[in-house]
């Protein structure tokens, strides 16, 4: 599927009916529509329950009826409300990219649905969000290049977990900074178990890598992760500046892993207190080398 000659047969197809949806593209598991001006995935459902839910611009109808290309059916149907049209190539891609793979029925829409709806919401910009995204973009690109361990698949985002990586029997917590001090905002509940934090100085360097560069010589890495990779590519459409000309230093100098039992934390406080947060600067704290980390396990 061309998904470039798609978005522009979607932008050339016209229909105002709620329940009419024209057909762009079909296969036999999928098939891609317009509705109003909503992209629309779609597959072909059983008389079930009839659900819908909707988040941000995404919103999804489980068993449903819809008149598609003139045929009135049972359908499933997710609907993207978007003008952006490398917004809306990354939808298709990642939805597509899963449904070449996959039989999917209701259900299995409705799943995929909760995975990328989070993903394709309007992002509220944040700077420091914005840096720890690069370090573990540069975090990512120095395991492969060293160790040949795709870590994307082992990436979890703290957003919902409470550390960013779960690799093997250990945790890995990505912290960054701008500055020259490994000064970090650390999360208590984050130093439990067994694992350790990666502190990325991240800093602009003219002998540097671009934010695309980085991702560029990492991307098939995220081929078999079409949700991990909407992630990323989703979140830099959002960065309201223009980031293409800065460079940022990917020296392995930049990069130190300290173990989370080395690292001061609150112990044995009362059950009634939750959410403790404190900075920590682990500067002049002993690190453990990469080859060490990686060659044990």
């Amino acid at each position: 599927m061309n998904n470039k000659k798609l978005i522009n047969k979607f932008f050339e197809t016209i229909t105002e009916d709620d329940n009419k949806i024209i057909l762009l593209y079909e296969t036999e598991n999928y098939s891609i529509g317009k509705q109003k001006d909503n992209i629309c995935f779609i597959v072909k459902s059983e008389n079930g329950q009839n659900k819908r839910f909707k988040n941000g611009d995404m919103s999804i109808s489980i068993n449903s009826r819809y008149i598609v290309s003139g045929i009135e059916g049972i359908y499933s149907v997710i609907f993207y409300h978007n003008k952006d049209l490398r917004k809306i190539e990354i939808f298709l891609d990642t939805l597509s990219s899963f449904a070449e793979k996959n039989i999917i029925k209701s259900d299995d829409l409705l799943t995929l649905y909760n995975e990328i709806s989070e993903v394709f919401k309007t992002i509220t910009f944040d700077y420091n969000k914005f840096i720890g995204n690069i370090g573990e973009l540069i975090f990512i690109k120095h395991i492969y290049d060293q160790y040949k361990i795709n870590m994307v698949n082992y990436y979890k985002g703290s957003d919902i977990h409470l550390v960013d990586f779960e690799y093997n029997d250990f945790n890995i917590e990505i912290k960054t900074t701008i500055s020259d001090e490994r000064k970090h905002h650390i999360n208590n509940d984050q130093l439990l178990g067994n694992g350790y934090l990666c502190s990325i100085l991240v800093k602009e360097y003219n002998k540097g890598l671009t934010i695309d560069e980085i991702y560029s010589s990492i991307n098939d890495l995220f081929m078999k992760y079409h949700v991990k990779k909407a992630y990323f590519e989703n979140y830099l459409l959002g960065v309201p500046f223009n980031y293409s000309d800065v460079k940022y230093n990917i020296s392995v100098e930049n990069i130190k892993f300290y173990s989370f039992s080395q690292i001061p934390k609150f112990e044995n406080y009362h059950e009634s207190i939750s959410n403790i947060r404190f900075v920590c600067n682990l500067s002049n704290m002993d690190f453990i080398t990469l080859d060490k980390l990686f060659t044990k396990h």
